[in-house]
């Protein structure tokens, strides 16, 4: 059984006022939301750096650059200070779109640092819910009974559908040149955590693989109700990392999703194929 303070698969009523956030959107969030960014700043550059074509301007004859080129091709992006990321990040999306839930996902402070913090929990295969408080499930944790015995109810899962759809809609490329763009940053977060010599890349292989290698389970999850949360009825889902239940509470449909596009961006920002699980 896991200590109700490191895996609380549903959390107490008095917990649920309080407001923190619970299961898959903390480690989602935190695993995405690099892309999310990836895509509003490339877009944004791509915008800023349209040139206006002249009239009378006969256009240039050119090979077309190979794909593996255009792939590659980052525009410049002028950064902040870690300190002062916050509000760059922020404007950025200001300019491209007024969604809600990116919004929401934005609306804290340190939010490279919460990201990099996020992706290392993940990595070591624990919950990282206390660095994400600022958003939560609009609904509780629903369960059904049947016969005596509780399962997991569809309702739980749909909470996350917003979420998967947005992830989903998230673009590769520019995702990976963002990635690629802010690194620097998001290494200098890593080396506060204390880990001077580490490449980031491999925390964020790591994470991704956590993600990947999290089951997806077809038809029902039974529950084994305890004091303050539940335990799954099945020995192998109730042995995976928190990190990984967590991923469970998706949803089979919202963690496919949600895998197929971390598993493309993983591959477009270069980490190696061979070290991603199936």
């Amino acid at each position: 059984m896991s200590e109700l303070q490191d895996f609380d698969l549903e959390p107490t009523e008095e917990s649920q006022k309080r407001g923190p956030l619970t299961g898959p959107i903390a480690i989602a969030v935190g695993v995405v939301v690099v892309a999310v960014l990836g895509f509003f700043v490339w877009r944004w550059s791509q915008q800023r750096e349209v040139p206006v074509p002249e009239e009378e301007a006969a256009p240039a004859v050119e090979a077309p650059a190979p794909e593996s080129e255009a792939a590659e091709a980052v525009a410049p992006v002028d950064l902040p200070s870690l300190a002062d990321s916050d509000e760059w990040m922020r404007a950025v999306v200001a300019q491209l779109s007024a969604h809600p839930e990116l919004f929401a996902w934005l609306a804290t402070d340190d939010l490279i640092r919460r990201f990099v913090v996020v992706v290392d929990n993940v990595a070591e295969g624990v919950s990282p819910r206390t660095h994400l408080e600022f958003l939560e499930p609009e609904k509780g944790f629903g369960t059904r009974e049947a016969m005596s015995r509780v399962y997991v109810d569809d309702s739980a899962y749909q909470r996350y559908d917003k979420v998967a759809d947005v992830i989903a809609s998230v673009d590769v490329r520019g995702t990976a040149n963002l990635y690629r763009s802010v690194k620097p940053l998001l290494q200098e977060a890593y080396r506060e955590l204390g880990y001077p010599n580490k490449d980031f890349d491999e925390a964020l292989l790591e994470a991704i693989d956590t993600l990947l290698r999290t089951p997806v389970v077809e038809g029902q999850i039974e529950l084994v109700p305890k004091v303050s949360s539940f335990e799954f009825a099945d020995p192998k889902l109730e042995q995976l990392s928190d990190a990984e239940k967590h991923f469970l509470r998706l949803g089979p449909d919202n963690l496919r999703k949600i895998q197929a596009k971390a598993r493309a961006i993983a591959l477009e920002i270069g980490l190696p194929q061979a070290q991603l699980s199936p």
